[in-house]
């Protein structure tokens, strides 16, 4: 607990790729909306978040490791993201788990918190930025447009891990976007999305958009 403010402290443990580190972002902007001090050590933590990444195989030894030490440092541990999906699995593995929660259900990451660890909710203490908590460098920033992946390549595990092609509202995206321009120290954000369809954007709308992976059958002649 952060006893100078009397708040709940959760210590919060990322091993993510660009995909998931919107979901911590997304994650850590309702904990401190709800009156919850972050931390990204166990100390102090009353309960640890490890946010996981499954998608090869030093990256869930990573995990599994950061969840060991987080049970052995601190005790109250709720694992989220990737793994989540092995909630089966990892629950017989670390029988003290709290909680495994689903990385498409992410309203259950909060119903855990609060399981464990009611808020103390002060208004004045809680207020974040209209963009959110940042967890990149003030000049870019990663908005999620879609999950999951309709592809069965042989060699990828997202399907399994993020389920089929979701897109989001575009009206979200531009709302997300607009948030991020205004609460961003400079006059230009460099929006970096990972995405299957980028066809689906309303880039003309956009300062700047870098995609960092696509199928060469997405790419439109628009998008180009």
């Amino acid at each position: 607990m952060d006893v100078a403010r009397g708040l709940p402290r959760v210590g919060f443990v990322r091993l993510e790729c660009p995909k998931a580190l919107v979901d911590s972002k997304g994650i850590l902007g309702r904990l401190r909306a709800k009156g919850y001090d972050i931390s990204d050590s166990f100390d102090g933590a009353d309960l640890v978040i490890v946010n996981t990444c499954g998608f090869i195989e030093p990256a869930v030894e990573e995990s599994l490791g950061a969840i060991e030490e987080a049970l052995a440092e601190n005790g109250n541990v709720i694992v989220t993201v990737c793994l989540g999906t092995k909630a089966h699995d990892l629950r017989q593995r670390f029988p003290r788990l709290l909680a495994v929660t689903d990385p498409h259900v992410p309203d259950d990451v909060m119903q855990a918190v609060h399981r464990a660890l009611p808020s103390v909710h002060e208004p004045f203490e809680s207020l974040r930025p209209a963009g959110g908590i940042k967890l990149t460098s003030r000049h870019y920033a990663y908005i999620k447009i879609a999950e999951g992946c309709n592809h069965r390549c042989t060699f990828c595990i997202i399907h399994s891990l993020r389920g089929r092609l979701v897109s989001r509202p575009i009206a979200d995206v531009l709302r997300e976007t607009d948030a991020l321009v205004s609460a961003s120290e400079s006059p230009e954000i460099d929006g970096v999305v990972r995405l299957t369809n980028p066809g689906a954007l309303p880039i003309d709308d956009w300062a700047r958009v870098r995609i960092t992976d696509s199928d060469s059958h997405d790419l439109t002649a628009r998008v180009i």
